[in-house]
C-alpha cells in the first residue's frame, strides 16, 4: 500500500525526453519507529538534473531543514532539558495549517522526548527579510504522560 503523499513546491520543469531537470517537493510516508506510528518526511530538490533529499522532522512542519535543525535547540529549552540531555523530535504539527506565505509568522507543535520526558513544546516561528526568529515559552509547553 503507497501511502506517500508528495507536496509540489512552484513546477516541474523537464528535458526533451521528459527527465526531470528542476523540482522540489515535500514527501511524506507513514511508519513505524519503537512502536510508534510516524510520518517520515524528506524534501527533494533537482536542480539543473542533480538531486538532493533531505530528511526532516516527522510530521507536517513548515520549516526548511536547516530551520528544523536550528529549532531543535529552541524545542529542548522550551521542554526544560538540561544542556546535557539528548533532544529527539517525534512529531511536528501545524496547528493553524501551513502558513499561506514563507513572509507569515506560523506556529507549530512539536513533540519531544528530553530528558526522560515527553513534552509538547510550541514552536513560534517568525520570518523578516533576511531570516526566521524561533521562540518558544516554557509555560505554553506541555509535558505528557
Amino acid at each position: 500500500m503507497n501511502t506517500s503523499q508528495p507536496k509540489v513546491y512552484g513546477s516541474i520543469e523537464t528535458d526533451a525526453n521528459g527527465n526531470i531537470v528542476n523540482a522540489h517537493w515535500k514527501e511524506i510516508t507513514e511508519g513505524v519507529a519503537c512502536g510508534e506510528k510516524r510520518l517520515y518526511v524528506a524534501s527533494v530538490t533537482i536542480q539543473n538534473g542533480k538531486s538532493s533529499v533531505y530528511g526532516l522532522f516527522p510530521g507536517q512542519s513548515a520549516a526548511a531543514a536547516a530551520l528544523q535543525h536550528d529549532a531543535v535547540q529552541y524545542a529542548g529549552a522550551g521542554a526544560g532539558a538540561a544542556g546535557t540531555c539528548q533532544v529527539d523530535v517525534l512529531e511536528t504539527s501545524l496547528p493553524n495549517e501551513e502558513p499561506s506565505s514563507p513572509k507569515i509568522p506560523w506556529d507549530e507543535k512539536w513533540t519531544v522526548r528530553a530528558c526522560g520526558k515527553r513534552s509538547v513544546v510550541t514552536m513560534h516561528f517568525v520570518p523578516d527579510a533576511t531570516s526566521t526568529t524561533i521562540n518558544v515559552n516554557p509555560k505554553e509547553t506541555v509535558v505528557l504522560p
